[in-house]
This record gives C-alpha cells, sequence and structure tokens, in this order.
C-alpha cells in the first residue's frame, strides 16, 4: 500500500497561518564528523521502522542509506561508516507494510527524537528534509511528488 500521508500536529493551523508549501533547502553544507546522541537516536529510530515497514512519508524502494543521508544531511559514505558490520544499511529497499491504517504510534515515538535532532544541530548546520514536516521542511514523499509533477511540466511543454 501507499505510504500514510503524515501531518504534523503544529501544522494543523488555519490555511491563512501556515505556507502553502513547505521549504526545500537545496543549497545547505552537508553535516560532516561525529554524530550527535541526538542523531544517533533518530537515526536509531529510523532505522527499527525502516526494518518493519512503518515509516511515515517514505516512498517505496527508498534505499535506508539514502533515506537516513537526505534526513540527517550527510553523505551517504557517513551513514555507511555508522553503519557497519552487523548493521549495515545494505541495499535493501523500503515496502511500506500492507493493511496498516495509521502509523499513530510510530509518529508518536519518532516525532520528538526528530525535534530533538533538529534542536541539536541549529546553529550548527541546516537541514534539507524531514519525516514529519519538523522545522517546516519538506518530507521524502512530498520531494518525489513535487518532482513527478516537474518531470511531467516539462514534458507536456516539450510536446
Amino acid at each position: 500500500g501507499a505510504p500514510v500521508a503524515f501531518q504534523h500536529p503544529s501544522l494543523s493551523l488555519s490555511l491563512s497561518q501556515r505556507p502553502m508549501i513547505r521549504r526545500y533547502e537545496e543549497n545547505v553544507e552537508p553535516r560532516v564528523g561525529q554524530w550527535t546522541r541526538e542523531e544517533e537516536a533518530y537515526a536509531e529510530k529510523i532505522a527499527e521502522l525502516f526494518r518493519i515497514g512503518k515509516i511515515p512519508n517514505c516512498p517505496e524502494g527508498t534505499t535506508m542509506r539514502a533515506l537516513l543521508a537526505n534526513l540527517l544531511n550527510c553523505a551517504p559514505m557517513r551513514v555507511s561508516k555508522k553503519y557497519s558490520g552487523e548493521q549495515a544499511v545494505g541495499k535493501r529497499s523500503y515496502r511500506h507494510i500492507e493493511g496498516q491504517a495509521t502509523l499513530d504510534r510510530e509518529m508518536g515515538e519518532l516525532l520528538p527524537l526528530e525535534e530533538a535532532f533538529h534542536r541539536s544541530v541549529r546553529g550548527t548546520g541546516q537541514l534539507k528534509m524531514s519525516l514529519l514536516g519538523t522545522s517546516n521542511l519538506i518530507t521524502p514523499i512530498e520531494v518525489k511528488h513535487q518532482s513527478r509533477a516537474s518531470q511531467a511540466a516539462k514534458r507536456s511543454r516539450s510536446d
């Protein structure tokens, strides 16, 4: 089944009170070096949910290495170095578990970790995207939809 779209609680404001399109930061310096405790906790929860197919706003077929690199705004090799040996992220692609009505429990576990990670990197670097829309950042599924829409627009202009 399709990933369940999640609306961050802070986004339940009226339409006039919030931006229509969340931002995607393209030209930000990638994060390097030591992993923070908050980053490790967030990444561990994502890895756990990835393995059981219960990540909100994650496109089917996304590799865990690519997902973590995007969410943590770091080089994929930084993720591979962290998750080597028995923990290796490998080439496994995300598959959403069928028959799942809601991801409320998983989102409830993930949200405080995502928010703590975002707070921990403020002033030391920027992030590009977020699973739950934290910091008003775009989600991986929104990036995929925007990419498809822009490709379709380019094709229709060239016809």
